[in-house]
C-alpha cells in the first residue's frame, strides 16, 4: 500500500511500516488517522479502505506505538465512526478494536500536552460514546463531554479565538465542534448542542474576520495550507447545520483617512481600498503551552487588491533542525531582530523557554503602536516598538530601537512568491509596478527566503533586509503608496 502525506509519498509494506524511523513523526502520525475514510471520493475507494482497515487491525496491535498515541486514536475514532455512519457495513474485528481503542484513551488524556490535543482527545471519547450503547459508552460520552466543556471554556477566547493563535488549529477546532454538532443532532441534549453551537459560531466569525479578500487566512504561527479546511469549506458546512457566524465578539476601530480596523485576539485586520493589513500585537500563546509560537511579535502582513503582497513564512516541517528552527525565528517574520537574538528562546521543534509579551500597546487616531520585550529578557535593556501609520494613500511603519550600549538591527521584508522587486534609488523599491515602497534607517538588500505554503513544501520569494547598528537607540521607516 502506498500512501501520501505532507507532500511526501511512501510505501508500507510490513508490519514495521507503520512506524518506520526514517519517516518524520508528523507523517507517521497521519498514516494513523485514516482521513481519507471520509475525504472527497471516498465512496470509490470503499473496498481499499476496508483492506487497510483489516490491516491496520491486524499488525497494530493495542498499545504499539505510534498508532495507539491518544492523538492519532482520537483522530482514528472519528474518522472510523464517520465512516460507519455513512452506511458502510464494519470490517470483522472493527468495533471490537473500536471499543479497545476507546477504553485506552479513555485513561490517556494527553493533560501533558494539553491543548489541542485535549480537544481531539474530548471529540474522540464523545465519538466513541455516540458509536456505542451502554454504561460504558455513556460514560465516555458523559466525560467527553465534561473535557470538551472545560477545554472550550480555557481555550476559546472572548472574540472566539483559539488560544494558541494558529488559524490551521483554530480551523481544525471549528471542524471538530462543527462534527459534534453534526453527529449529535437528535442524540445529544438540546444545551449541550446549543454551547456546541455558540462555540462554533463565534470561532466562525473569528476565522472569517482574519481572512483576506479570497478567503484565505494568513500563515501566522504554526499554520500551513492543506491540513485544515478552508474558511469557506467550513461556512458551507456550518450553514448546513444551521450555524452562522458570530462577529459579536470581535472588537472593531475606526482610524483617520476612511481606515477601518477588526482585532482578532490581538491580530489587527486593516482596510482601507485596495490595501489590507494584518498587524499582529498578540502574545506568542498560552504560556504554559507556546508549542506552536513563532517569533512575530509586531509582524506587518499585506494584501493589495486581493493580491498577497508581504506574507508570513508558513511551516514546512515539525521536525527538529534548521529548518524549522528557521521557520520559527524572527528572520522568518517581518519584524525586527536586535543583536540576532529572538523574541523568545525557541528550542526543540516545540520548546520554548525564556520569552516576551506585548507592551505599550496604544490605539492612535491614525494607526496602532505596540511595542514587546522579547529581547530584554534576554539581554536586559533591548526594546523594540513598532508603529503602523495608515495613511490616505498607503501606510507608512516606524521602528524604535533601543538599548544601552553599541548594537546591530535586521528588518525582514518577506514578499509572496513571483512579486518582483526592483530598485530605482536610494532605498527606493518597485513591487511589480503596482506599489512602491521606501526604506530609511539602515543599509538595504534584496535577497531571498523561504516560504512554505504547505508541509513538505519550501519555496523561494524575494525579501528585504535592512540591516545597521546604533548606539543607545534608532529609528527606521518604511511607507508604502500605490503606484508603479
Amino acid at each position: 500500500m502506498r500512501f501520501r502525506f505532507l507532500n511526501r509519498e511512501y510505501e508500507v509494506r510490513t508490519a514495521g511500516d507503520w512506524a518506520a524511523p526514517d519517516r518524520e513523526a508528523l507523517w507517521n502520525y497521519n498514516l494513523h488517522y485514516f482521513d481519507d475514510l471520509n475525504a472527497a471520493g471516498a465512496e470509490d475507494r470503499v473496498a481499499w479502505h476496508r483492506q487497510l482497515i483489516e490491516r491496520w487491525i491486524r499488525e497494530n496491535p493495542p498499545v504499539r506505538k505510534p498508532g495507539w498515541d491518544p492523538f492519532p486514536t482520537s483522530l482514528r475514532l472519528v474518522n472510523w465512526a464517520k465512516w460507519l455512519w455513512r452506511g458502510n457495513a464494519p470490517v470483522d474485528g472493527m468495533v471490537q478494536s473500536m471499543a479497545v481503542q476507546a477504553r485506552w484513551l479513555a485513561r490517556r488524556i494527553e493533560y501533558h500536552l494539553l491543548g489541542n490535543h485535549v480537544l481531539a482527545d474530548a471529540k474522540g471519547l464523545m465519538f466513541a460514546g455516540l458509536v456505542f450503547d451502554g454504561d460504558e459508552a455513556e460514560q465516555w460520552l458523559r466525560s467527553g463531554w465534561q473535557l470538551m466543556q472545560e477545554q472550550l471554556s480555557e481555550q476559546v477566547l472572548a472574540d472566539g479565538g483559539h488560544f494558541e493563535l494558529s488559524p490551521m488549529y483554530h480551523a481544525l477546532m471549528i471542524e471538530d465542534l462543527l462534527d459534534l454538532v453534526n453527529a449529535g443532532i437528535g442524540v445529544l441534549d438540546d444545551k449541550i448542542l446549543g454551547e456546541l453551537r455558540q462555540y462554533a459560531a463565534r470561532a466562525l466569525g473569528w476565522l472569517e474576520t482574519l481572512a483576506d479578500e479570497k478567503g484565505r487566512v494568513p500563515l501566522l504561527n504554526d499554520a500551513t495550507g492543506g491540513v485544515a479546511a478552508e474558511p469557506r469549506e467550513l461556512h458551507e458546512y456550518a450553514d448546513r447545520l444551521g450555524v452562522k457566524p458570530d462577529f459579536s465578539g470581535i472588537k472593531a476601530a475606526e482610524f483617520a483617512h476612511g481606515w477601518r480596523g477588526r482585532c482578532c485576539s490581538g491580530y489587527w485586520v486593516l482596510d482601507k481600498g485596495p490595501f489590507r493589513l494584518w498587524f499582529d500585537t498578540a502574545p506568542i500563546g498560552p504560556d504554559y503551552q507556546p508549542g506552536h509560537a513563532h517569533g512575530d511579535m509586531l509582524s506587518v502582513l499585506m494584501s493589495f487588491s486581493g493580491e498577497q503582497v508581504l506574507t508570513d513564512t508558513g511551516v514546512s516541517t515539525y521536525e527538529a533542525g534548521a529548518q524549522r528552527n528557521y521557520e520559527r525565528s524572527v528572520a522568518a517574520h517581518n519584524t525586527v531582530r536586535i543583536d540576532g537574538l529572538d523574541q523568545a528562546e525557541f528550542w526543540g521543534a516545540f520548546r520554548v523557554a525564556r520569552r516576551g509579551h506585548p507592551m505599550g500597546f496604544r490605539l492612535l487616531q491614525d494607526g496602532i503602536e505596540c511595542g514587546h520585550d522579547g529581547f530584554d529578557v534576554q539581554r536586559r535593556g533591548l526594546f523594540h516598538a513598532r508603529r503602523l501609520e495608515l495613511r490616505p494613500d498607503g501606510f507608512v511603519v516606524r521602528d524604535m530601537v533601543s538599548g544601552p550600549g553599541d548594537h546591530s538591527f535586521e528588518v525582514f521584508w518577506h514578499f509572496a512568491p513571483g512579486l518582483k522587486i526592483e530598485r530605482y534609488g536610494a532605498g527606493q523599491f518597485n513591487v511589480s509596478g503596482k506599489l512602491r515602497i521606501e526604506l530609511e534607517g539602515g543599509d538595504c538588500d534584496v535577497g531571498e527566503s523561504c516560504y512554505s505554503p504547505c508541509y513538505g513544501v519550501a519555496n523561494m520569494r524575494n525579501c528585504l533586509r535592512v540591516s545597521g547598528s546604533f548606539s543607545n537607540k534608532a529609528s527606521l521607516r518604511l511607507e508604502c503608496k500605490a503606484g508603479g
